[in-house]
């Protein structure tokens, strides 16, 4: 008689933070414990060659701007252009004393559009990555970044699915659209240092998600 042996099931890896991004969020942590508030002040940006979504949160606050840059600016160009967007934005409408500031990091992965996986189009996106940074840290010097893959802050789902898990945590009713979702009673400032259409909810979805992700990660983490 043969013995039958149960499959062990091997369990999913634990998306996680890394050491760098640790060690920051705890500076975050004790550095607010000495406010009155202790509530920390984060940005949150979602690069785009584009349209770049920015975010400023500190419970409950929240105020979003876009970025935008002129469509026949592509590669390196994009890129240096929407560095100075940006800074024109933070100049605009945001705090220059934010505790944390988070970009999205980028990743070639299998699965997804087209663009997640051609090296070209990552590494002109990575280029607008570190022109948000500079234009963030060049405004906020004692602010601690963090720079979090998509797959650290949410994983394998899928844009439009992890907005509408993250407005439904924050209390927002939401539309679905294709492949975002845009909130139908936001309650926060909106910036008009460019003109905001209901579609650049594609990238600031994204960075009021990589603010909320962060805000938890600093009460979270030990």
């Amino acid at each position: 008689m043969q013995t039958r042996h149960r499959r062990r099931r091997i369990p999913k890896p634990r998306r996680s933070t890394n050491a760098i991004e640790r060690e920051r969020f705890l500076r975050v942590r004790n550095l607010c414990k000495l406010n009155l508030n202790g509530t920390p002040k984060i940005l949150a940006i979602d690069p785009d060659l584009h349209a770049t979504g920015l975010a400023w949160y500190r419970a409950p606050d929240w105020h979003v701007a876009v970025a935008k840059v002129p469509k026949d600016l592509t590669g390196l160009y994009a890129a240096a252009a929407m560095g100075e967007a940006i800074r024109g934005v933070l100049m605009h409408d945001f705090s220059s004393f934010n505790d944390l500031i988070v970009v999205e990091g980028q990743q070639i992965y299998k699965g997804g559009d087209k663009a997640t996986q051609n090296p070209t189009s990552i590494m002109h996106l990575s280029h607008a990555a570190g022109a948000a940074i500079g234009a963030a840290m060049g405004l906020n010097q004692h602010a601690q970044y963090v720079v979090p893959t998509p797959q650290t802050w949410k994983g394998s789902v899928p844009k439009d699915k992890h907005q509408a898990r993250t407005f439904i945590k924050l209390g927002w009713d939401y539309e679905f659209r294709a492949g975002y979702c845009v909130p139908t009673d936001f309650r926060g400032r909106i910036s008009e240092r460019f003109k905001f259409n209901a579609g650049d909810w594609k990238h600031v979805g994204d960075a009021v998600g990589l603010a909320y992700w962060a805000a938890q990660e600093i009460k979270r983490i030990r």
